[in-house]
């Protein structure tokens, strides 16, 4: 379950609410219009309800060949194809979990020297590759897919290896489609109508989270449940709409121009990187959107809690709370106790962390005068997680609309891309 908790929000803050109500309720019923048109990039919004059984046989069948054959999966993609299911992955696995199929990443960089040292652990494992591109053009995943490919020929074998990849791309479309068919690839679609940054609930989600042992169908359960949950007009019974509402006042009338995100567990990182994906791709346009950051707490506590506690209040704060932990330590007592923290003996970790968060929201709401929105979840887990990804796309589209900003493209980028292929050309 999934709460939006707002008593560490202004008063001024939550006044201004009521002012979008019918803002709001217009701008739901033109998504809801513009969904039935299928050109339009929404078909996430009910992506999970229309997944076919069938499909997802299918790729149940894929994942267990490679978990049974495979040492290690690489998970080739950048942006949307590699965000969403390394976010699912660790923040149910944790980081440091050993399985049997190790889940590897590559084509998120143009570093040379992390590339050359996963492309020397892989040497000489039984490997496996989704390969995440609707294009199959976007260059660091298409260079590295190259290399990555030489490794499965010498692995498998130059006939054999194309039975161990998986290519998630475009159904019709694209050079990663050709090739696909060419060399005999596995092939699951991305469906046109989705862009990368939303397509978690897609193959481009659910076939890594599937080969790391995550229960998907749980997952999609959640999704499913959000669907229904996130889909009212009126922001006092839609926590998504009230979220993106809250973020709009927070930028036009608190005049803040950042929002950072806090989580408070290292597994949670790379969803907090998703999430800065979402939001700052969805609304980074016509110079509006809030720069969206993030903190790892208690960590980051001790580099950046000067600068949230006394610097420039440019910004306001997204917790992500969760009330009941994967795993926990208790702490031991000693005889000599030199630290004078046996006051803390036969405590768990989880009350000091709870201890901790709750000390700094107040400290940073109290005295620096930061607006903090809570989002609660009982627990994280595979069901919370699929409604947690929804509640933020949903949030997020509802967010850009408000400032009048398309949250489904990404002209920015595409500027720098055409850039950098020009003097590609030359060297």
């Amino acid at each position: 379950m999934i709460r939006l908790n707002l008593t560490k929000i202004s008063s001024s803050c939550r006044n201004s609410l009521k002012n979008y109500k019918t803002q709001v309720a217009a701008i739901d019923a033109n998504i809801k219009s513009k969904k039935k048109n299928q050109s339009a990039m929404m078909g996430w919004i009910d992506y999970a309800t229309n997944i076919s059984s069938a499909e997802l046989k299918k790729m149940e069948k894929v994942v267990k060949k490679i978990q049974e054959e495979c040492e290690v999966l690489v998970v080739v993609g950048i942006g949307g194809s590699y965000l969403g299911p390394r976010a699912a992955i660790d923040a149910i696995n944790g980081i440091v979990k050993d399985s049997k199929l190790k889940i590897v990443y590559l084509g998120n960089t143009l570093s040379p020297t992390y590339t050359a040292q996963v492309l020397e652990y892989l040497k000489n494992k039984r490997i496996a590759i989704n390969v995440i591109s609707k294009s199959g053009t976007t260059l660091e995943p298409s260079l590295v897919f190259r290399c990555v490919v030489e490794l499965a020929k010498k692995c498998w074998g130059p006939k054999k290896y194309a039975k161990y990849v998986i290519a998630t791309t475009d159904a019709k479309n694209g050079a990663l489609h050709q090739a696909a068919f060419a060399e005999g690839y596995e092939e699951f679609v991305i469906p046109t109508n989705i862009g990368g940054r939303y397509s978690v609930f897609t193959p481009v989600g659910l076939i890594p989270m599937m080969a790391a042992g995550l229960d998907v169908n749980s997952f999609i359960d959640g999704v499913k449940d959000a669907i229904v949950k996130y889909d009212n007009a009126d922001i006092d019974e839609n926590d998504a709409y009230k979220y993106a509402v809250l973020r709009h006042v927070e930028r036009t009338k608190i005049k803040k121009s950042a929002e950072a995100l806090i989580t408070y567990e290292p597994h949670f990182i790379y969803l907090a990187e998703w999430w800065k994906q979402l939001f700052g791709e969805s609304e980074g346009k016509q110079k509006k959107g809030l720069l969206p950051i993030s903190l790892n707490f208690t960590t980051d506590l001790h580099s950046m809690g000067q600068y949230c506690q006394d610097g420039n209040p440019l910004f306001f704060e997204t917790t992500i709370a969760v009330g009941k932990y994967q795993e926990d330590v208790t702490i031991p007592k000693t005889l000599l106790n030199f630290d004078k923290l046996n006051y803390l003996a036969n405590h768990k970790l989880s009350e000091i962390n709870d201890v901790a968060m709750n000390s700094t929201i107040d400290a940073h709401f109290v005295n620096a005068g930061l607006d903090n929105v809570m989002i609660e979840l009982d627990e994280m887990n595979t069901y919370n997680l699929g409604q947690l990804m929804y509640f933020f796309c949903k949030a997020c589209m509802m967010s850009a609309y408000l400032q009048d900003v398309d949250p489904f493209n990404q002209p920015g980028v595409e500027i720098y891309k055409f850039k950098m292929k020009e003097s590609l050309k030359k060297i």
